[in-house]
């Protein structure tokens, strides 16, 4: 993070720490997360000549993006493959049981998707 808002490429930031306490704890307090997370919009530069709905002097020469990982991987999950994502695993409802996951790589697998680690990633 540090060296992206050094770049000035940060528009908003916000991070929440991870809240884990026991599972049968915490579904009683709420219905979101526990996991640590970060919600990001990205300044990210357009390419010459990327004007949108008017003349190349109206439009900025950047663009904001918001990058949502996680709800992207549970989107793909649900509508590729039927499958439940959330926080307490990876889930199957016609089968009604949970896949077993122990790592971040487990749940790519059992989606058929190739793990890349946090640094590799290009979002």
């Amino acid at each position: 993070m540090h060296r992206l808002q050094d770049q000035g490429l940060i528009l908003y930031h916000q991070h929440q720490h991870s809240r884990w306490e026991s599972p049968t704890r915490l579904a009683q307090q709420s219905h979101m997360d526990a996991f640590e997370r970060s919600f990001c919009i990205l300044r990210l530069p357009q390419p010459p000549g990327a004007a949108v709905g008017g003349s190349p002097r109206s439009c900025p020469s950047w663009k904001a993006v918001r990058v949502d990982l996680v709800r992207e991987l549970r989107r793909f999950s649900r509508k590729e493959k039927g499958l439940w994502l959330n926080s307490h695993g990876l889930f199957d409802p016609e089968q009604r049981t949970f896949f077993h996951a122990a790592s971040e790589e487990d749940i790519f697998r059992h989606l058929g998707l190739e793990y890349l680690p946090p640094e590799q990633r290009n979002a």
